[in-house]
């Protein structure tokens, strides 16, 4: 599956708003760093409307969700182990739990890519 995550900054390059869009569908996140609580956070709205939110430290570049209740009746939690990160790219292994982190299966792992930004010129 390919898609594109468009990032921009925000509020003096303190927030970053994300974009992104896999097999057509879309959804909306802002990612900080909170320095009272020296995590960082990603809130996250998908194409659903439905609401997620993942914190994590710089320590081992992990964000989890706290467990949410899913459409299939259990909760499960999800994290992002972001991992190879060079200056213009990353990898991202998503994993989910069911039983509040005992056992985790990965659902993916994402390869992210900068591709520079097209200048363009006044005419």
């Amino acid at each position: 599956i390919q898609g594109t995550e468009e990032a921009r900054y925000l509020i003096e390059k303190r927030v970053v708003e994300l974009t992104t869009v896999v097999t057509g569908k879309t959804s909306k996140g802002w990612l900080f760093y909170d320095t009272t609580q020296k995590e960082f956070v990603l809130t996250s709205v998908d194409g659903r409307g439905d609401l997620w939110v993942l914190k994590g430290g710089l320590e081992a570049y992990v964000i989890t969700l706290q467990p949410k209740l899913q459409a299939f009746g259990q909760e499960m939690t999800i994290r992002f182990t972001h991992t190879n990160i060079l200056k213009d790219s990353f990898e991202a292994i998503m994993e989910s739990s069911i039983d509040g982190g005992k056992t985790w299966w990965k659902r993916s792992k994402q390869y992210m890519t900068r591709v520079p930004q097209k200048k363009t010129t006044a005419p």
